[in-house]
């Protein structure tokens, strides 16, 4: 199950299968209505799902890596990252910053020990954030990354039982011909 809060209403994705619920902000005597539109998914199965996000368009991740884009009660676009090395295997988690029409996606990989950010319009893949072999700190148990994009992005990072806290790497320049 996964909460999210956004414009002051309470969405609940994992409650109900292939459905998110939603709490109006105000109203906490009545019961949640199923936000997704069936008649809007264009026979797209969003059950699988791993994760939600919401900047006021709603994201779900899928174990690939992923990310269906839901407006207006149902599937508007997915958003799929570019192929790159090691090949993505199962994210777990992930992290959207940005409003809708700009910003980027953290997809949290644990088994290859890093979080890839990709941009959240064209699934580009602007880097992998690793750690270094011979550090003290390895990505061993990542579990979820949370971004604070204010001045400086900062990036939190829950790694078994530390948090690590670190700015966000400037993406390596592209390769030369």
């Amino acid at each position: 199950i996964d909460i999210e809060l956004y414009d002051g209403n309470l969405y609940v994705w994992g409650a109900e299968e292939g459905q998110i619920l939603k709490f109006t902000s105000g109203r906490y005597g009545d019961l949640p209505v199923p936000w997704i539109d069936q008649t809007k998914l264009n026979g797209r199965d969003v059950s699988s799902a791993i994760d939600m996000a919401i900047d006021g368009n709603i994201y779900l991740l899928q174990p690939d890596g992923k990310v269906d884009v839901m407006m207006a009660n149902g599937f508007d676009r997915q958003v799929v990252p570019e192929t790159i090395n090691p090949p993505i295997t199962k994210v777990t988690r992930f992290f959207v910053t940005g409003p809708p029409e700009s910003g980027y996606i953290f997809l949290v990989e644990p088994l290859n020990e890093r979080i890839i950010q990709i941009d959240k319009l064209s699934g580009k893949v602007i880097q992998q954030i690793r750690t270094r072999p011979e550090a003290s700190v390895r990505f061993s148990e990542l579990r979820y990354v949370y971004v604070d994009d204010a001045g400086r992005p900062v990036l939190y990072v829950v790694n078994g039982p530390q948090v690590l806290r670190m700015p966000l790497p400037a993406p390596p320049r592209p390769f030369r011909a």
